[in-house]
């Protein structure tokens, strides 16, 4: 009893949409915590981040960061990453800084069927989604069964996390998925053999009856098959969700958030799904979140060049920003263009360095930054790990 209140209650703190928890979140994560400095990390072969704020939204940009716990803090950090309220934020330095999203999520609209809701899109998954469904005999079952989260969480979700992410693996434990995701949502699995076949892969998703949509949580294949991952299990498992959705009258499907990384091969994928992009749910977004350089370094460079990112708008909107300098090219591997994301910015980090001049639309004194905005994607292919000077860039996890 105790585990599942103090499950229950640790869930509700982190997504919560009930307004006194966001007022609460507000005054403790956007003003107590941002009092106190943020830990300097670093990675061997990439820049310092020192982080304030929330735990749920700096793990991702320091997962990108790829860290490492750093004793020696007197040497200060290179990115300064600070999570808290506006008024907070206001009264830190300026220049060298970008005001981010705290969390970005991408969600699809459903319509009456499959086909109509991707719209032509991402027609290469679905000729092999429909290939898959025919050769293994595919079909999805909707299990209402308790003991069946825990074989979930046993031997699909767990197994997936930690063949995905090594020691950074971060999950929900069982009881929150039992008690706080399957008691308010959907239990989803794949068989492949027909009906009575073995389950090869599944989803834990939770209904939010205020914003009416169905929430992907959790999400695994048996015991964390690569295999079953290259053959399109997790793909697939989208898809069927879109189609019970569209048979139950479901009008959206959140595919989930993390970080404002474009790079990320999680962000890509659900980017060819037609997925728009928007600001993440209550209770974290009633803060903001701001990336300053505190050091021109060659790891600070590197990384932001290699890491195409989503800012926010002065109006509120979300733009792709894009670094490059006299050496270092934009990433055109990397698209942008998608439902909720307004524009394009091309940033000369050497003029964006130089003249500290920032781009989180506030009010300067410095000139201008010269950028390029345009409305046209780079059309490469999208990558999930991204090599530079010797350096390999992962692009977190989701």
């Amino acid at each position: 009893m105790i585990r599942t209140l103090r499950a229950r209650a640790d869930y509700g703190w982190r997504h919560s949409p009930r307004p006194y928890v966001a007022r609460l979140r507000l005054l403790v994560d956007g003003e107590l915590r941002a009092a106190f400095p943020g830990r300097p990390m670093h990675t061997a072969a990439g820049p310092r981040l020192a982080y304030t704020g929330p735990y749920e939204i700096g793990k991702g940009m320091l997962a990108q960061v790829a860290r490492h716990p750093d004793s020696d803090a007197a040497t200060g950090a290179d990115l300064e990453l600070v999570a808290a309220s506006a008024r907070r934020l206001a009264a830190l330095p300026s220049a060298r800084t970008l005001q981010l999203p705290p969390r970005v999520h991408q969600i699809v609209r459903i319509r009456e069927d499959l086909e109509t809701t991707l719209g032509g899109r991402c027609r290469r998954e679905r000729q092999r989604f429909n290939r898959n469904r025919r050769k293994e005999q595919w079909t999805w079952e909707h299990s209402e069964a308790a003991e069946d989260v825990e074989f979930f969480h046993r031997r699909m979700h767990v197994p997936t996390v930690r063949a995905r992410h090594g020691a950074d693996a971060v999950s929900e434990p069982l009881t929150v998925a039992r008690e706080c995701l399957f008691k308010q949502g959907h239990l989803f699995f794949i068989r492949a053999g027909g009906p009575q076949g073995e389950r090869i892969a599944g989803t834990l998703c939770r209904w939010d009856e205020r914003r009416r949509t169905l929430t992907y949580r959790l999400v695994g294949i048996l015991d964390g098959d690569h295999s079953l991952r290259l053959a399109g299990a997790l793909t697939a498992l989208q898809f069927f969700v879109f189609e019970w959705a569209a048979q139950h009258g479901v009008p959206t499907v959140d595919l989930g958030g993390g970080a404002p990384f474009l790079s990320r091969g999680i962000v890509q994928q659900k980017m060819r799904l037609g997925a728009e992009v928007v600001l993440a749910p209550v209770p974290v977004r009633h803060l903001r979140m701001r990336l300053r350089v505190a050091r021109d370094t060659e790891g600070v460079r590197d990384f932001l060049v290699a890491n195409p990112l989503l800012a926010t708008t002065p109006g509120g909107g979300l733009e792709a920003v894009y670094f490059h300098d006299r050496t270092r090219p934009i990433r055109d591997d990397v698209a942008w263009r998608s439902p909720g994301v307004d524009r394009l910015r091309i940033v000369d980090l050497d003029e964006f360095l130089d003249r500290q001049v920032k781009l989180d639309g506030g009010s300067s004194r410095a000139p201008a930054l010269p950028v390029t905005v345009g409305t046209s994607p780079p059309t490469a292919g999208l990558l999930s790990t991204f090599h530079e000077g010797g350096r390999r860039w992962h692009t977190g996890r989701s």
